[in-house]
């Protein structure tokens, strides 16, 4: 594959995560969010690669269930 061409989908990757992004952010403002960790909490440990288990992450009210 091509420089370029890896180049261009890495780019369209991150700039589906940047919407994504944007969207949860417009859409915690006008519902709640999990409610032991804020979205700030999130998207700020999630620069630091942040990582969990499935487990925690429901425990953490951030996921429904593990199935």
């Amino acid at each position: 594959m091509a420089p370029h061409t890896c180049l261009a989908t890495v780019q369209a990757t991150l700039n589906e995560i940047e919407c994504s992004i944007a969207i949860k952010m417009r859409d915690s403002k006008n519902s709640s969010w999990a409610p032991s960790v804020s979205l700030d909490e999130v998207l700020k440990r999630a620069r630091r690669n942040w990582y969990l288990e499935a487990q925690e992450a429901r425990n953490l009210g951030l996921i429904e269930a593990v199935l």
